[in-house]
């Protein structure tokens, strides 16, 4: 479904999409802004990036299931430097990047805004090698650029080969979080559920990763709850990890029962 102005649409299922390179499903072709509710996004795929929307606007009470992309952005890749994209009451089920590259298994945010609320991230994987920015995946969400917000929002079993089992965030990024849970995100790397951003009234909850079971390298982190965390291997960091020469701030955090197993 293709668009050059402004469209709604409602009740509607997409499924089995194929595109080369992005946007299986629906994509923004010029101007426009999307408006869909209720609708269904299933098993779509794109060669390159944004396996099934590459668009802005608002998508409201949607589910994304089982989509994919090569390298950016399993489900939605966003790269209107003037579009906001808005996902309210939204679930996201076993979305993924399959490529060496991949970053993003839910989403990959280059430009613009991007507004998360009340959704829920399931089983969503990035996969992803060394980048110029270092091992960097994002299970759910690779904020790359542009404005990331996300609130009452949980992240549940998501992964990454490398790093950020739930969310990463890149060097001309930024992300905040508020009220959100990460809970059971994994990495093999570092940062089981997150890297980088800024993070309030979170609850981090048995997150893994080598380094840094739960965080790593976070701008900051106010009043957020890190439990049964833990880190495997490398013995640094069973809830969070600090290596960059940049500061993060941590007020008001309680750590409760998190290890290194050095396994």
């Amino acid at each position: 479904f293709g668009f050059a102005a402004d469209v709604t649409l409602k009740n509607l299922t997409f499924t089995g999409a194929y595109k080369t390179p992005a946007g299986a499903s629906l994509h923004r072709n010029g101007s426009g802004s999307a408006t869909v509710t209720n609708c269904v996004f299933a098993s779509n795929k794109s060669t390159y990036h944004g396996g099934a929307v590459n668009a802005s606007g608002v998508f409201q009470d949607c589910l994304f299931d089982a989509n994919s992309s090569a390298t950016m952005g399993g489900t939605f890749y966003h790269d209107q430097t003037d579009g906001v994209l808005q996902l309210v009451g939204c679930s996201f089920v076993g979305n993924a990047t399959t490529a060496n590259q991949g970053r993003g298994g839910a989403i990959y945010q280059a430009a613009g805004t991007v507004r998360i609320v009340d959704c829920t991230f399931e089983s969503c994987v990035g996969n992803g090698g060394y980048t110029a920015e270092g091992y960097r995946a994002g299970g759910a969400i690779y904020a790359a650029g542009g404005t990331t917000t996300v609130s009452n929002t949980t992240f549940t079993s998501c992964s990454a080969p490398y790093s950020g089992g739930a969310i990463v965030v890149g060097s001309s990024g930024s992300l905040e979080a508020v009220r959100c849970t990460f809970k059971s995100c994994s990495s093999s790397d570092r940062g089981g559920a997150v890297v980088g951003g800024v993070y309030r009234n979170c609850v981090f909850d048995s997150n893994r990763s080598y380094q840094g079971g739960a965080a790593v390298n976070l701008v900051g982190a106010y009043d957020c709850v890190f439990t049964n965390n833990s880190c495997n291997g490398s013995g640094i960091g069973g809830a969070v990890l600090h290596n960059v020469a940049s500061s993060g701030t941590f007020d008001g955090c309680l750590f409760v029962q998190n290890k290194v197993t050095d396994q």
